[in-house]
């Protein structure tokens, strides 16, 4: 009898977190939209369109638009903090695994608030980059 309760205990083990990603995925309510700095025009670098959708896998993947190849990017530790803030790592398209912090304006609008690499670099902090050459910039939902 107990293996048999050791391999229930197992599949409720694995069972669980699975239905909470899932769950903190669609509280996200990214899947099937699409960002852009301004959706009235096409995609180029200085213009990035972000879409998100979800792999065979159920990962959530953000594909990077910007006129060029499309850079898809998977992402994962989706924490949703609160309403407006949402925490999770990104695979960047180097290999890099970044961990970002978003923040959703009253407007709807989004950005990176703050961004470190995997090997301690910060790229954004307090919603701005560190050299002081500015912010990146806001996101609008265009679908």
């Amino acid at each position: 009898m107990r293996p048999l309760s050791l391999s229930v205990f197992l599949v409720a083990t694995v069972a669980v977190p699975a239905f909470a990603a899932s769950a903190a995925l669609e509280e996200t309510g990214l899947p099937g939209t699409t960002w852009a700095i301004d959706c009235s025009k096409p995609p180029t670098t200085s213009n990035y369109y972000l879409t998100y959708s979800v792999n065979k896998d159920g990962q959530l993947v953000e594909t990077l638009k910007d006129g060029n190849k499309d850079k898809p990017r998977s992402i994962r530790n989706l924490q949703n903090v609160s309403k407006e803030w949402l925490l999770y790592t990104l695979d960047d398209s180097d290999g890099e695994a970044v961990n970002i912090l978003t923040f959703t304006d009253s407007q709807g609008r989004k950005k990176s608030w703050w961004s470190v690499g995997n090997g301690g670099t910060v790229y954004i902090i307090d919603g701005k980059f560190p050299d002081g050459n500015g912010s990146p910039p806001w996101f609008t939902q265009c679908k």
